[in-house]
């Protein structure tokens, strides 16, 4: 059996059709998706439409992340708190709240914020930052004592996240930590989609591996239309879609 968790897609269309394409060749049966879906990206509908047309046919499990909770609580007239700082990020928030329609709005509040599974004879979290906070980062560069400290009170075999777009795997004691990185926005030096794979052959043990594939998609495609929807900032989103460690110097 192997279970694919995908992340942070981020309304790239373009990445999601190729990371399926790719989950399909590899004869997987069940997705995870950590959220993230819409924000920052040209179609935040179509990528929510395509995830619920799959979820008809495939095992997907939903949680929700911290810009798909910013679509549904951030406020200008309230002076809400969950509009993000950076103006560019602000913008896109609010493309989100003008393209995305009630059934797709509806759909993102049924998500909760994490989820635990039993799968075989293992023990499984879901979360989109940390088990402490939807936007809590678990980076690659983290000393492991951190790490630990994160998940701290958790007893889970294997716990699942995303939200940094970085790709890691921390194994600390008998627990192992999968950041699956990002489907859309990858913030790697790689701007090919990241997602992870779960292998586990014998659902009767707790062995298990896991590797991180990257999805070659039309990035140039997705970048043209960041450019030409009218979003301001968008010119700065299309450009971390092709160089990703570019965002270094464009959001300070």
């Amino acid at each position: 059996m192997k279970i694919a968790a995908i992340s942070d897609i981020h309304g790239n269309i373009e990445a999601l059709n190729a990371v399926i394409d790719d989950i399909n060749r590899e004869n997987i049966e069940k997705i995870f998706v950590l959220g993230d879906l819409s924000v920052g990206g040209p179609d935040p509908d179509a990528v929510i439409d395509r995830l619920q047309e799959l979820s008809a046919d495939m095992d997907i499990t939903f949680i929700l992340g911290n810009t798909d909770e910013m679509i549904l609580k951030a406020n200008e007239n309230e002076g809400s708190n969950y509009y993000p700082g950076d103006p560019t990020m602000k913008e896109a928030v609010k493309y989100c709240q003008r393209v995305l329609q009630d059934n797709h709005l509806r759909f993102l509040a049924s998500l909760p914020e994490k989820r635990t599974l039993k799968f075989g004879n293992l023990d499984l979290l879901l979360v989109h930052g940390s088990p402490r906070s939807i936007g809590e980062n678990i980076y690659p560069d983290l000393d492991e004592s951190k790490v630990q400290e994160m998940i701290q009170g958790q007893e889970e075999d294997i716990i699942f996240c995303g939200h940094t777009h970085l790709p890691v795997v921390y194994r600390i004691g008998l627990q192992t930590v999968i950041n699956t990185g990002s489907v859309g926005r990858p913030f790697t030096d790689n701007p090919d989609s990241c997602y992870a794979v779960l292998d586990y052959p014998d659902i009767g043990s707790k062995s298990f591996d896991v590797i991180h594939k990257f999805v070659k998609y039309d990035n140039q495609a997705t970048a043209v239309k960041l450019r030409n929807i009218g979003l301001e900032g968008g010119d700065k989103l299309a450009e971390i879609i092709i160089n990703p460690m570019k965002r270094l110097a464009l959001f300070k």
